[in-house]
């Protein structure tokens, strides 16, 4: 790949194959931004002939980007398009049906992520080539994961982790499963075996330096140390985690899973307000990415961690920042029109939030809302 050029725009059709390549082995690589570069350029001239050489092999691995990098309506599009697309090969079609399954499960619609699975294993089932097998048994994977079901992640998973004559592939998207798998060992009570995967990774090539294997070789730490009562250890490796998904390699979506471990063991450690911090972030995460299973997955864990208390529940320990300026301004009074005005903000989006409210506050009415926040000091009664 050293004769390619950095800039895609300079690169000619007779290139776009390497360029293909250099794309999937950046993603490899936790080079997401410049991965997302080489792909969008090859998918662009996707009727060229030099391009139309590896199939959707592009597709593919652009929409693996895209939902990695949090983009799940771009990545979306690209699969739809290249499903569409009479150039692809056999073997393309299961990996895609496979993210599509992949996208609605994170979403949280379980039938249409069901049904686009047993697709991808429809086109699989016949082919002697194990490439498909690895994004179905992913699929089935996020699918359990979004429902919270460990033990469905290590099942689907742990055929990946193990040597087969597939390694390098492996290795490819590795990046994309792993953390989930050693979050999922560890939670079943198997930290051996997460320690022996992520070292049988590691030891198929130079991968030490590779940010996202850090980011699950810390994660997993993190959630041995936590399980072991060890919060203090836990936390610094969970803020490790999130220190290693800096720009052009992010993963919203483990970075939103590291904050609730964060928020998690700060409660433990009986830090409060850091609590609160770290759970607004994942809620704010996952409210960007509409990935309503772990979105309900972080208020699950924030009320578990929530202080017993007589009476009426904690405004600031349950509530993200913005919902408790909405249930603010609702305590002085205002409609949602003068809340959305107040804080810049559309009336849907103050309703999506004052929803929000009343499903985590156990409310019914605005009425009881207002009465909870002027008891708590957060209203003066009047206009």
């Amino acid at each position: 790949m050293a004769g390619l050029p950095e800039d895609a725009d300079r690169i000619g059709e007779e290139d776009l194959p390497a360029l293909t390549v250099r794309g999937i082995l950046r993603l490899a690589d936790a080079q997401l931004s410049s991965a997302t570069t080489d792909l969008t350029m090859v998918t662009a001239r996707r009727r060229s002939a030099a391009a139309r050489l590896l199939g959707t092999s592009a597709s593919v691995h652009l929409a693996m980007c895209h939902l990695l990098g949090g983009d799940w309506n771009r990545a979306a599009r690209e699969v739809g398009t290249a499903l569409d697309d009479e150039q692809g090969r056999c073997f393309d079609a299961p990996a895609l049906w496979s993210l599509r399954s992949v996208l609605d499960a994170f979403r949280g619609n379980q039938r249409a992520a069901e049904t686009s699975l047993r697709q991808a294993q429809h086109l699989a089932g016949p082919m002697d080539f194990g490439g498909p097998r690895y994004h179905t048994a992913m699929a089935r994977a996020m699918r359990a994961r979004a429902r919270g079901d460990h033990r469905g992640v290590v099942d689907a998973l742990q055929m990946l982790a193990e040597r087969s004559a597939h390694s390098e592939r492996v290795r490819i998207v590795s990046t994309s499963w792993l953390p989930f798998l050693a979050e999922s060992l560890v939670s079943c009570g198997l930290a051996d075996l997460a320690r022996a995967a992520m070292e049988e990774l590691k030891s198929t090539g130079d991968d030490a330096s590779n940010p996202h294997l850090r980011v699950a070789d810390a994660w997993l730490d993190g959630r041995t140390a936590e399980a072991a009562g060890a919060h203090e250890d836990a936390l610094g490796r969970y803020t490790e985690a999130v220190g290693l998904l800096g720009p052009g390699r992010d993963i919203p979506l483990i970075r939103g899973l590291l904050e609730i471990a964060r928020g998690r063991v700060s409660a433990a450690l009986g830090r409060a307000g850091a609590a609160t911090a770290h759970f607004d972030s994942a809620e704010d995460l996952f409210t960007r990415l509409g990935a309503r299973p772990f979105l309900e997955e972080c208020r699950a864990e924030r009320r578990a961690c929530a202080p017993e208390r007589e009476g009426a529940p904690d405004l600031d320990h349950l509530l993200t920042g913005r919902e408790r300026e909405v249930a603010r301004l609702v305590g002085l009074g205002c409609t949602n029109r003068e809340i959305a005005d107040e804080l810049t903000l559309s009336v849907k989006t103050i309703e999506y939030h004052l929803r929000s409210v009343f499903v985590k506050l156990g409310m019914r009415s605005r009425r009881e809302l207002r009465r909870r926040v002027q008891e708590a000091g957060g209203g003066d009664g009047h206009r």
